[in-house]
């Protein structure tokens, strides 16, 4: 009796463990990584969390991967620069992102290609900010909006 009871309760707690991870998405947090000037920076790859995407490309911004420098002459990129609020966190899904919708906004009105790069991440103040871009660069950036709430 005592292993049947033990039996069940390891499966119900596989059970639960199984929905936290896969249903909800504890499982899969977006990381952070260690910078030596720049204080911590996001880790790149895919993320799931409560049911949101979250994405972080090789340049460690919120967002897919793109080229350093512009591939049209007629591209226009802005670099937005903040904390959390620019980074939007895990509970707000790729396609929600205001870098996102302003990037899809300004390509339907432009009538041409856009690139609004999302350069953000929890905490992170104006030498944060300063560090990633000497480090970084700008990305061939025409234009760049900082947000300091």
């Amino acid at each position: 009796m005592l292993t049947l009871i033990l039996l069940l309760a390891l499966a119900f707690l596989a059970s639960v463990e199984a929905w936290l991870r896969l249903g909800i998405g504890l499982g899969n947090p977006p990381l952070y990584q260690l910078h030596d000037d720049i204080e911590y920076l996001p880790v790149p790859g895919v993320y799931r969390r409560f049911g949101n995407t979250i994405t972080c490309n090789r340049a460690h911004m919120r967002g897919p991967d793109f080229p350093n420098t512009k591939s049209d002459r007629n591209e226009l990129r802005i670099l937005v620069i903040g904390d959390s609020i620019v980074h939007a966190g895990v509970r707000v899904d790729d396609a929600h992102v205001a870098t996102v919708v302003l990037e899809q906004t300004l390509r339907e009105r432009l009538s041409r290609p856009v690139r609004v790069m999302n350069v953000g991440a929890s905490s992170w103040g104006p030498l944060n900010q300063l560090a990633y871009v000497r480090t970084f660069g700008v990305f061939d950036a025409d234009a760049a909006i900082l947000v300091y709430n």
